[in-house]
């Protein structure tokens, strides 16, 4: 019950914050550029492919999402399965550092043991070792 209801707010809260979401074109330039050179060719495919691709880049700037997770929130959104996996598949994402922020965000909200957070990313959808990694750099 403890997942679902934090899941929940979760979602809700990407909701509300979707709508209110500015990014300032000059902000974090130099983190710009580095990820520019990581970052793969840009996305082609159908009009929703690069909507998904959109999409999975602009819940990954408010959110922390494991790949499925973030695979769900766009199935969740209307997007089918392949374009969601589509649009997942061609973003540039450390999962590591999203399993950090992810399980950082739930510290900020409740207190966890270190199992029970390792716990709840491994429901996230995040892999061992990068649930492991996440609550590690949370300082548990």
């Amino acid at each position: 019950m403890k997942k679902l209801s934090l899941l929940t707010i979760l979602v809700l809260s990407l909701g509300l914050l979707a709508g209110c979401v500015v990014i300032s074109p000059n902000e974090n330039a130099g983190t710009q550029m580095a990820e520019a050179r990581s970052t793969p060719e840009p996305a082609r495919g159908t009009v929703s492919q690069r909507n998904a691709v959109r999409a999975a880049e602009n819940y990954i700037r408010i959110i922390a999402f494991s790949r499925s997770g973030l695979i769900a929130q766009l199935e969740f959104e209307g997007y089918s399965n392949a374009d969601a996996i589509h649009g997942v598949d061609n973003i540039s994402v450390d999962w590591y550092e999203q399993a950090a922020r992810k399980a950082q965000s739930y510290l900020d909200i409740m207190p966890f043991s270190r199992s029970g957070l390792i716990d709840q990313l491994l429901f996230d959808g995040f892999t061992r070792e990068q649930a492991e990694f996440g609550v590690g750099e949370a300082g548990l």
